[in-house]
């Protein structure tokens, strides 16, 4: 006859279902490790879309002035607004009541 184990004892094959202290630092240690090498690397490559953000900002502003130079047999963008005496680099820096577009200088900080 088959009698059951008695509820105190365990048996050599009863697995433990909780984590140990010893477990859980080293998974807490291998994580920090972890964040620790690719938190840099997200940041350089952070650094470096937005180089190549602002720099192909300014090739769309280049174009687009080349594109005015065509069009307009030659003539290079005003500088001066007739209405107003604002500049277009003014303008496109928001002097006045007018949004926003540069917002920063034409150069790309990195």
């Amino acid at each position: 006859m088959f009698l059951p184990l008695c509820p105190t004892k365990r048996s050599a094959l009863s697995v433990s279902k909780a984590f140990t202290l010893v477990e859980l630092l080293s998974s807490i240690a291998v994580i920090g490790i972890l964040a620790a090498i690719l938190i840099p690397v997200v940041d350089s490559m952070m650094a470096k879309s937005r180089s190549a953000k602002c720099q192909s900002n300014l090739r769309q502003l280049v174009k687009a002035a080349m594109l005015y130079q065509i069009d307009n047999g030659g003539k290079f963008v005003k500088s001066y607004d007739d209405d107003e005496g604002i500049s277009w680099y003014r303008v496109l820096r928001g002097e006045g009541d007018r949004p926003v577009y540069l917002e920063a200088d034409l150069a790309c900080p990195d």
